[in-house]
């Protein structure tokens, strides 16, 4: 797991990094040791001073550190201010899944009432040179402008309103190596800003993402996948044709793309996204897949599905009409199915 840990001076991120290294035993990196070491050693005439400029130039670095890192299935907390809140556009999916963020944010009213004591801390884990420039008013408005961009880009965060949670080091490892992690989103598809595991409920007023896919062959053909017997909800019925949740970091594309992989071994098409349904608190985009695959080449997913078969128009059509189709995923369908005449 790597562990990304952003915030403005003073928020704590080098304190909290060390309490993970002494409970977990994960290692890590301070960009600021990076920062300075670069710069003293003659590799770039950046000085401490050009914060905006300076996550420009680590960043890219530290990137291809985190990636190599995943790679070596290695452990890593990487703390520092020199994260830009975009940073998950540089990875793909497979690196995200390993990737937990969390950005530390004082509000202004904890700044104002707990000023002396952070000014204190400022040297727990590391000698500051000199913290007599501190400014309470610049680091309130430093805060607020990180949450602003934290809300801007779906970055999670932590809110140090009342007291400093001491316990964060639980926040960040709070999910077990297995688990399936979402991304949990608003009701209007932006980004919540906080994550969602398979299997625990979803709060009120959040949404996880669920990708499903239709697919036509060039011919016209469409398939159906029959689910097993054994799965709880409607164990037994064919279905068109396959879908799943978003896993954290994906969008909705990456998403349908990888189940339908998944699903049926088919992994060339044409995607086109044709209807949005929400839902309880689940966010489905549909999409309909044209491929020229080889018929004979579908697979099936253990424990998932038991058969498939392709139908032509006409005896799909008789399918959606029929009780034979799931009713949900016919009313999640049904905008694209109207548009082809195939509602009777």
């Amino acid at each position: 797991m790597i562990i990304l840990i952003a915030g403005t001076s003073h928020t704590g991120k080098t304190l909290l990094a060390q309490r993970l290294l002494e409970k977990y035993h994960y290692p890590y990196l301070s960009i600021d040791h990076l920062k300075m070491g670069l710069i003293r050693s003659g590799n770039t005439d950046l000085t401490p001073m050009d914060d905006d400029k300076l996550t420009g130039y680590l960043w890219p670095i530290v990137r291809e550190m985190i990636k190599t890192a995943i790679e070596n299935r290695q452990n890593l907390v990487v703390e520092g201010c020199y994260i830009p809140f975009d940073w998950k556009k540089d990875f793909s999916p497979e690196y995200l899944r390993h990737i937990h963020y969390r950005c530390l944010i004082m509000t202004r009213k904890y700044i104002e009432s707990h000023f002396e004591d952070i000014r204190s801390h400022g040297s727990d884990i590391e000698q500051r040179l000199d913290d007599s420039g501190l400014d309470m008013d610049e680091l309130a408005r430093d805060n607020e402008e990180n949450l602003r961009l934290c809300r801007e880009h779906g970055c999670p965060f932590t809110l140090l309103d009342e007291v400093y949670d001491i316990g964060l080091e639980e926040i960040l490892l709070d999910h077990s190596e297995n688990a399936e992690i979402w991304d949990a989103y608003w009701p209007d598809g932006s980004f919540a800003g906080c994550d969602l595991v398979r299997g625990e409920p979803i709060p009120d007023g959040l949404y996880h993402l669920v990708s499903e896919i239709l697919v036509r062959h060039v011919d016209g053909n469409y398939l159906l996948m029959q689910r097993d017997p054994r799965k709880p909800n409607y164990g037994g019925y064919f279905e068109a044709t396959a879908g799943g949740s978003a896993l954290k970091g994906e969008d909705a594309l990456c998403c349908a793309k990888r189940e339908l992989q998944e699903e049926t071994g088919i992994g060339a098409g044409t995607f086109t996204n044709i209807g949005r349904f929400v839902s309880h608190n689940t966010i489905y985009e549909i999409f309909l897949c044209v491929t020229d695959c080889e018929k004979d080449s579908v697979k099936l997913q253990e424990g998932e599905t038991v058969s498939f078969k392709w139908i032509g128009e006409g005896e799909f059509a008789d399918f959606v009409n029929s009780a034979a189709m799931i009713d949900v995923q016919r009313k999640r369908y049904e905008p694209y199915l109207k548009q082809m005449g195939y509602i009777r």
